[in-house]
């Protein structure tokens, strides 16, 4: 499995408005997809983009998982890291410039790169 960014998203809002969001931030409409774990899918461009409502993971060295309660995963289709971080860096600024968002954008499940 090839690596990705993924933003782990806390909000004051339902998942149905979280979606929304996601929805504006992206230009694109994500739809059920019949997967429990990845509900929510759509592709964007040259890029996959999941959404997980929820997950498991526990706290690492600077990185509080478990303040988070979303994650939206960025996957680009050739795998090419430059193009999925710089998608992933423009959601990510559009959802932290909404009201009560908190947000961490993470490389790979490894490396926090930015949160807001």
């Amino acid at each position: 499995m090839s690596a990705s960014h993924q933003i782990f998203i806390r909000a004051n809002r339902s998942l149905s408005n979280i979606i929304s969001d996601i929805n504006w931030a992206t230009g694109i409409s994500l739809t059920g997809t019949g997967n429990s774990e990845f509900p929510y899918a759509a592709k964007l461009d040259s890029a996959f983009i999941d959404i997980e409502p929820t997950h498991d993971y526990e706290n690492e060295p600077g990185l509080p998982f478990e303040q988070y309660s979303t994650i939206l995963e960025v996957r680009d289709i050739d795998n090419n890291q430059k193009r999925e971080e710089a998608l992933s860096r423009d959601i990510f600024g559009k959802l932290a410039a909404l009201p009560g968002y908190h947000l961490m954008l993470v490389f790979n499940l490894q490396r926090n790169l930015m949160q807001s």
